[in-house]
C-alpha cells in the first residue's frame, strides 16, 4: 500500500515504507510494488511535470483528470458519428449544430415538402442533444418574431419610418443598396433582409451563420460586413425580385434594331460590283472611280518614283510600309534633312562659283565635306580646330575614368583574405 510523504512523517515511515518514490512523493513497504508503480501512468505524468518544474500530482486528482478526458473523449466520439440527412433540402449535416440551424432556418420553412416531419425531427434531435449535454446552445431556441420594417438590421434602433430607417442605416452603419435606381420593392427587400438576420443568422455579406440575432450583428460589425452582396451572378439572382431592370432593355433593342439597319444599308450598298461605287455630288450629277486606284484628293499632284516612294507636292517623299524597318533606323553621322539640303544647296553654289572661276583661278577642284562632316557645314577653320580640340579631351578624360576603375577594381582584388595551410607549415 503506498502513502504519501511529507517532510515531517518522512523519517517516520522509513522504517514501515523503506521504499519511497521521489517525483510522487510516496512511500511503498515492497520493492515489488514500487517497480509497478515505476510503470503506472500516474509516475509518468508526474515525471513530465517534474521536467516542466511543476508539483506532483496525488493519485486522486490524477483520477479525476483521467475521468474528464474519458468524458471528453467519448462525447467527441458521439459528435464524430453524427449524420443527419434533411430530405426536403436533399442535403446531409455532420454537427448536431449546424443541423439545428438548418431546421430552424428561413430557406428550410420556406421549403413546404415534408414540413412536419422536419419538425419532428428536429425536437428529436433537440431532445437527443440535450442529453448528451453537447453545449447550452443546441437546446430548442424558443419562438422568434420577424424584424419590423422601421427597425435597423445591424442595432436595436427602430426609426419612425422606413425611409429614415434606411438613411440610418446608410449614415450610421454605412450600408450601401446596389442599383436603387431600379429597386421597385424596398418594404419586400428590407423584410428579406430582415428574416435572413432572424430566422437564418446568417450575415448579409458572407453568409456566414452565428447564434442568434445578436451574435451575427456583432459578426457584421466586428468584419465590416453592413452592406448587400451584390456582385457575383448568384447573389444578383438571390436579391433580382425586388428589382425590375426591364427600362434597359428597350436600350438595348434599339440599338439592335440600329445596328441591324446599319448592316443592312451596308449590305444593300455593297451588293453593286466589288471594284467600283457610284457617289452623287450636291449639283446631282453622277462620278464614277476605281476604289483599286482612288487617292486623297489633297495627293492627286503626287509623282510616283518607283513602286517603294512617291513624292508629294510638298517635297516630302512617302515610303512604302514593307520599308518601315528601315526609315526608323538611326545612322550615326547621317544629316537630317535641313542639313542635306543645305549640302545641295551649297553644291550648286560652288559649282555656279567654279564656272565663275574656271577662267580666273585656272579651274581649281571644288572641295566636298567627307562623310561625318556635314554637321560642321558653314563653320570656320578656327571653330573646327576647337571642335577637334575639345573631342580629344573628352577621350582623355573617358580613357582616364577607365583607367581609375579598373584600379580600384583591382586593389579590392588584392585585399582578399588568403589562408594558410597548416600542413604545410
Amino acid at each position: 500500500m503506498a502513502s504519501v510523504l511529507s517532510p515531517q512523517t518522512k523519517s517516520s515511515l522509513a522504517a514501515t515504507h523503506p521504499f519511497t518514490c521521489n517525483t510522487c512523493l510516496v512511500a511503498f513497504r515492497a520493492h515489488e510494488a514500487q517497480r509497478n508503480h515505476y510503470h503506472t501512468d500516474w509516475h509518468q505524468y508526474n515525471l513530465k511535470r517534474k521536467i516542466a518544474d511543476l508539483a506532483p500530482l496525488s493519485s486522486e486528482v490524477f483520477a479525476e483528470k483521467i475521468l474528464h478526458r474519458q468524458a471528453d473523449t467519448q462525447l467527441e466520439r458521439e459528435r464524430a458519428t453524427f449524420e443527419k440527412h434533411c430530405a426536403p433540402c436533399n442535403k446531409t449535416y455532420y454537427s448536431g449544430n449546424g443541423y439545428v440551424n438548418h431546421v430552424g432556418s428561413h430557406k428550410h420553412r420556406q421549403n413546404p415538402v415534408g414540413e412536419e416531419p422536419a419538425v419532428a425531427e428536429s425536437a428529436a434531435l433537440a431532445e437527443k442533444v440535450e442529453s448528451l449535454n453537447i453545449s447550452n446552445d443546441s437546446t430548442p431556441t424558443p419562438s422568434v418574431t420577424a424584424l419590423p420594417l422601421e427597425a435597423c438590421l445591424f442595432c436595436p434602433y427602430v426609426s419612425p419610418s422606413l425611409t429614415l430607417n434606411v438613411s440610418h442605416m446608410s449614415k450610421a452603419h454605412g450600408l450601401f443598396i446596389p442599383e436603387a435606381t431600379y429597386l421597385v420593392n424596398l418594404p419586400g427587400l428590407i423584410k428579406y433582409l430582415g428574416e435572413k438576420l432572424v430566422f437564418g443568422n446568417m450575415c448579409l455579406y458572407c453568409n456566414k451563420q452565428k447564434g442568434g440575432l445578436e451574435g451575427i450583428r456583432t459578426h457584421m460589425q466586428d468584419k465590416g460586413h453592413t452592406m448587400l452582396a451584390f456582385e457575383t451572378e448568384e447573389q444578383q439572382v438571390e436579391l433580382g425580385q425586388f428589382y425590375d431592370f426591364r427600362s434597359t432593355y428597350s436600350d438595348a433593342g434599339e440599338e439592335s434594331s440600329s445596328s441591324d439597319e446599319a448592316a443592312a444599308s451596308r449590305s444593300k450598298a455593297a451588293g453593286g460590283e466589288e471594284d467600283e461605287w457610284e457617289d452623287e455630288d450636291d449639283n446631282g450629277e453622277a462620278w464614277e472611280t476605281d476604289s483599286d486606284t482612288s487617292i486623297d484628293s489633297t495627293n492627286l499632284g503626287s509623282i510616283p518614283i518607283d513602286r517603294y516612294e512617291l513624292h508629294l507636292p510638298s517635297g516630302r517623299s512617302v515610303g512604302h510600309r514593307s520599308l518601315a524597318r528601315y526609315y526608323r533606323q538611326n545612322l550615326r553621322d547621317h544629316p537630317a534633312a535641313p542639313a542635306r539640303r543645305a549640302v545641295e544647296y551649297r553644291r550648286a553654289d560652288d559649282d555656279d562659283e567654279e564656272e565663275e572661276d574656271d577662267d580666273e583661278e585656272g579651274g581649281e577642284a571644288r572641295a566636298v565635306a567627307r562623310r561625318g562632316e556635314t554637321g560642321m557645314i558653314g563653320a570656320t577653320t578656327s571653330q573646327k580646330r576647337d571642335v577637334q580640340k575639345m573631342h580629344k579631351l573628352a577621350q582623355a578624360e573617358e580613357q582616364r575614368g577607365r583607367r581609375r576603375f579598373e584600379a580600384g577594381v583591382n586593389r579590392q582584388a588584392n585585399s582578399q583574405k588568403h589562408y594558410r595551410d597548416p600542413l604545410l607549415q
